[in-house]
């Protein structure tokens, strides 16, 4: 009878321990985390069946006076019953040690999977995609990075100049977005010119740690005279007096 108690226990207890259902998609890994969790799920419904059987057993034989006939044979079901009890906690154990171990073999692979597509990325030679352009300047795809040595983010990505003139006092803008899309602030950073045909790598600083996504607000900039260069600073530009008509 102890050997009986002991197994009821431990039913109960990994009974209690079956992890819960991984949705998955539809692959080859997630095939084997379907066949783990099947093959636990079943080894679960046998294992209440039998524990239900076994406990009706047990309490007919308790009611029974010992010497009647039936006790012999109610004996040996429950004998049976309890050992098939207790083989079935092993299988359960190992079943569910297997099912974790595809969850797991299923999320390494798709880390694997994402770390491969950003070296591809990476290492092509296709040009950025082009986010928006302004009269002439050229914003291209930017994201959020960590700065892992001072512990800060940052929008980074880059500008062009496309103009034929430089171009001064550039300010990008980006609003910030939370978890639940929502703005939380904003991010800019400044350069004091840029020239033509060169490319502005900015970095405008995070400050909200709320702060998961990014999109453009604004670009404004100085210096739309075509093919003028700025004065020197402490000089007055010159003002050149219109040449007279020439007359035919």
């Amino acid at each position: 009878m102890a050997v009986f108690c002991f197994g009821l226990v431990l039913i109960g207890w990994m009974a209690c321990k079956t992890p819960s259902r991984i949705k998955s998609e539809p692959g080859k890994l997630e095939d084997e985390v379907e066949k783990a969790y099947k093959k636990l799920q079943d080894l679960n419904a046998t294992q209440i069946e039998v524990t239900h059987k076994l406990i009706g057993v047990r309490n007919k034989l308790l009611s029974m006076p010992k010497d009647s006939p039936p006790t012999r044979d109610l004996t040996r079901q429950l004998a049976i019953l309890n050992k098939r009890a207790t083989e079935l906690v092993s299988e359960v154990f190992r079943a569910g040690l297997e099912h974790q171990a595809a969850v797991q073999s299923e999320q390494s692979a798709k880390e694997a999977a994402k770390e491969a597509a950003k070296e591809t990325r990476g290492n092509t030679n296709s040009p950025p995609d082009l986010i928006v352009e302004k009269e002439g300047l050229k914003l291209y795809n930017f994201s959020i990075q960590a700065d892992k040595s001072s512990g800060t983010r940052s929008v980074e990505g880059e500008l062009m100049n496309a103009r034929t003139n430089m171009v001064a006092d550039v300010v990008l803008t980006f609003d910030l977005y939370d978890a639940k899309d929502k703005v939380v602030g904003q991010a800019s950073d400044f350069t004091a010119n840029i020239q033509t045909g060169a490319r502005w790598s900015f970095k405008a600083l995070i400050l909200d740690e709320a702060a998961v996504r990014s999109g453009f607000k604004s670009l404004d900039f100085a210096g739309n005279d075509q093919g003028k260069l700025p004065h020197l600073p402490g000089t007055k530009p010159k003002t050149v007096s219109p040449e007279p008509a020439v007359r035919e």
